[in-house]
């Protein structure tokens, strides 16, 4: 069953709930928004705050990578890296809901289960993602 999706990268349920198809999973996903605030200081009392609008929202997604619910670790690693390296605006969904275009603005790889002969099966990840908007628009 598929959660969501950057682009083609799609994340699912655990395969032992879905008949044996493998997916990638999500632990959290975490948006957040900033607004831009320019301070102007004043002779006597609080400075005056005014509204610039907001920054680019951004998204975190953090989840497992397990050779039991995803297949071969290091080739969805070596996916999410080559995502990344292609610096391609992609859609982010989750359910029916689309997101917006993002691109990858950080990835973290954290190894934690090898296999007695040095194969990687099991990792976590942190994809930190940033909109994008057209440059007409």
């Amino acid at each position: 069953m598929v959660v969501g999706s950057y682009g083609d990268f799609v994340f699912g349920v655990s395969g032992a709930a879905i008949g044996g198809e493998q997916g990638v999973t999500f632990n959290s996903l975490t948006q957040a928004t900033q607004s831009r605030l320019l301070t102007h200081t004043t002779v006597e009392g609080l400075p005056i705050v005014e509204f610039a609008g907001v920054d680019a929202d951004r998204v975190t997604l953090t989840g497992s990578l397990n050779e039991q619910t995803c297949g071969d670790v290091d080739e969805k690693i070596l996916q999410l890296r080559a995502l990344q390296s292609q610096n391609v605006p992609r859609a982010l969904t989750r359910g029916s809901r689309v997101f917006g275009m993002y691109l990858i603005e950080n990835l973290s790889i954290t190894e934690e289960q090898w296999a007695a002969d040095g194969v990687l099966i099991a990792a976590t990840y942190s994809l930190q993602l940033i909109s994008t908007r057209p440059a007409n628009g």
